[in-house]
């Protein structure tokens, strides 16, 4: 509670005391750098005059944290829960909600949307790229379906990579630590007359958690292989095109599985390419057009066995495959410094083939019409208008508005009202499920059919769209010449219509039965009061009351992983002669009847190592509270998990 109140304190007074900025003239302000982000309206702009709230992690943020799941980066969001169901399954999410799936945000990479339709949900672990790749995270924290369709509910994550030219010739990274952890990075990177490159090859595994809560081993690890690549040509100035691609092949193990069932192993293959171009008509307008592909494939087989009145087992499986294609169509238009427009159109088609889920293969196309234009109608206010009107195949058409105003007193600081509407279309998981068992390979043979179908669950496919009304007042502002940055907000959201039971087999049929309604203030501060240092703190309090028309678990899924209070604060400092420290300290609580609570300490060194960096650090993870995450089957053995790395770059 103390650190709420000190938190709030120092958003007080930054709110209350006198602008320094003020006191500038107005070649000292326009000497300030205000930070440009591209994701809330699909537009590179100052953070002074975008209508959302923004958080940036930027890659020195992202090496000083230290951490190797990606997931863990996002504990730097004011507001976001990020939680482990296993050592691979996270669930991540801006103001909690739905305890088991992350199915409410839009993650992007590169603009390549990674959520899976025939899962309803992200699988970080099968995302196929290295943090060493990543130059920023931008995220939206607020409804932004005016912008990208009906994914981004609740915000969008949008993880940009670092371009060729700003990569290392050739980099290896070995990283080893505690729970068998193993990470390999190797990426080469060069030009070709008028392009740049860049081709990573990569490994992830450890052994996941430890014990459970009753003191039984946890079955849950990884062990991925994965190369990637980019390459971005730009044979004229008017215009550039960019080429993708990924391939990862891993396996999973998993312990959460019913009785009578031997853990089976997972088998993932994730590909995906993609290729991009922007062509710039004039000075003022240009055009942009994306084409992404993927497909992931899930291989789950394993032998069971039931009581008939006598023993008989079977061979089942959970394989899937999921296929996904998206297009994406866009104008910018600038025809001044007051007016900015941009309009366009995406597609997406998906397809999945599960003989277990759907018995057989599922398709859904979707469309959606999108628009952004601003105005600055005096030379201190802007006003916004937002919309997306999107309609899936089979299925009616929804129209997602956002409205917003802007007062900027100067240069480096806004103050913005926004409201926004969105929603999110049930996907294949939610609305056409057709869930059955085939067993083969039966035994003792000849007592009932081989193979025997038995058909367990179905969708009625009678579900509409989740809703969400979000109000927020917020401020973004550069004092003190730039060395403070502080983003706070006070939000209002009502969300209506939710489908919040857990989709796994031991379930019901899911239902549009729960509201929730959230409110609350949240703050990012940013200080670099000198030059090696760097302080990083975030704070969100969520007040969340949800309601189910059918079943107060459902009120309970929605309430149960949002925490009441969460943040962390970080300190960054460099020492000189190549030596730094880094130290980050997390928590949320009350969360899932446990609580978070978790300190991060880093040490770098780099060398010369002839003309190259060699770079070797130690990071230490302690835990506080007997559970390490936010489950209570989810524990370590030890308070403490270890990592060491070592880093060279040519």
């Amino acid at each position: 509670m103390r650190k709420s109140l000190a938190l709030t304190a120092v958003v007080s007074f930054s709110l209350t005391a006198p602008s320094y900025g003020a006191d500038l003239d107005d070649s000292q302000l326009e000497s300030i750098p205000v930070p440009e982000v591209l994701t809330p309206v699909r537009l590179k702009q100052p953070r002074t005059e975008v209508p959302a709230s923004v958080t940036v992690i930027d890659h020195e943020l992202i090496a000083a944290a230290g951490v190797r799941e990606l997931p863990e980066l996002l504990r730097l969001v004011p507001g976001m829960v990020v939680s482990a169901r296993s050592g691979w399954d996270y669930v991540v999410s801006y103001h909690g909600t739905n305890r088991r799936n992350s199915r409410r945000m839009q993650v992007l990479i590169d603009g390549r949307s990674v959520y899976q339709a025939g899962l309803a949900t992200i699988e970080w672990s099968d995302i196929p790229i290295a943090i060493e790749d990543i130059e920023r995270i931008e995220v939206t924290r607020g409804p932004d379906t005016a912008a990208y369709g009906a994914n981004a509910f609740l915000g969008i994550i949008n993880i940009i990579t670092k371009h060729p030219d700003d990569s290392a010739r050739l980099r290896v990274k070995a990283t080893y630590g505690s729970s068998g952890t193993e990470n390999y990075y190797a990426s080469t990177s060069g030009n070709l007359q008028d392009s740049s490159y860049r081709v990573t090859l990569g490994k992830r595994r450890d052994n996941g958690f430890d014990t459970r809560q009753r003191g039984d081993e946890r079955n849950d690890s990884k062990d991925a292989h994965f190369i990637n690549g980019r390459w971005l040509l730009t044979p004229a100035d008017s215009w550039n095109i960019g080429f993708q691609f990924g391939y990862k092949n891993g396996i999973k193990t998993d312990d959460l599985n019913p009785p009578n069932v031997i853990p089976p192993d997972i088998w993932v293959k994730d590909y995906y390419g993609s290729v991009n171009s922007q062509v710039f008509l004039s000075d003022k307008n240009s055009i942009k057009w994306q084409l992404d592909y993927s497909r992931t494939q899930y291989v789950s087989e394993y032998r069971t066995c039931e009581n008939f009145g006598v023993i008989i087992c079977g061979d089942i499986n959970d394989n899937s495959q999921n296929t996904r294609v998206d297009f994406d169509l866009q104008d910018t238009w600038l025809s001044s410094k007051d007016v900015k427009l941009v309009t366009g159109t995406h597609f997406q088609r998906k397809h999945v083939d599960s003989q277990t889920f759907y018995a057989g293969t599922i398709d859904l196309n979707s469309y959606q019409l999108f628009g952004n234009f601003e105005y600055r109608f005096l030379p201190q206010w802007t006003a916004t208008i937002a919309g997306s009107e999107e309609k899936q195949e089979h299925g009616g058409s929804d129209f997602s508005p956002r409205l917003a105003l802007l007062f900027a007193p100067d240069k480096t600081q806004t103050f913005r009202l926004v409201y926004s509407e969105a929603i999110r279309t049930p996907d294949l998981y939610e609305n056409n499920l057709n869930w059955n068992y085939t067993a083969t390979k039966i035994s003792p043979p000849n007592l009932i059919p081989d193979p025997f179908i038995r058909p367990f669950k179905k969708s009625l496919g009678d579900l509409t769209e989740e809703h969400i009304r979000s109000r927020e007042f917020g401020y973004y502002g550069l004092w003190f010449g730039g060395a403070l940055e502080l983003d706070a907000k006070i939000f209002n959201d009502d969300l209506t219509h939710l489908i919040s039971e857990n989709l796994t087999n031991a379930n019901l049929i899911p239902t549009n039965s729960t509201s929730l309604n959230q409110t609350g203030f949240e703050t990012e501060l940013n200080i670099h009061p000198i030059e090696p240092l760097h302080i990083h703190i975030n704070y969100a309090q969520i007040n969340s009351h949800a309601s189910s028309s059918t079943d107060i678990a459902n009120a309970y899924n929605e309430q149960t992983l949002t925490p009441r209070h969460a943040g962390s604060a970080g300190i960054m400092y460099a020492l000189g002669d190549g030596l730094s420290l880094s130290s980050f300290y997390y928590f949320a609580y009350p969360v899932n009847a446990t609580k978070l609570s978790r300190w991060d300490s880093r040490i770098t060194k780099q060398l010369r190592l002839f003309t190259n960096n060699l770079s070797v650090s130690a990071a230490v993870q302690h835990y506080f509270y007997k559970y390490s995450d936010y489950f209570t089957d989810n524990t370590y053995d030890s308070p403490n998990r270890f990592l060491v790395s070592v880093d060279l770059s040519f």
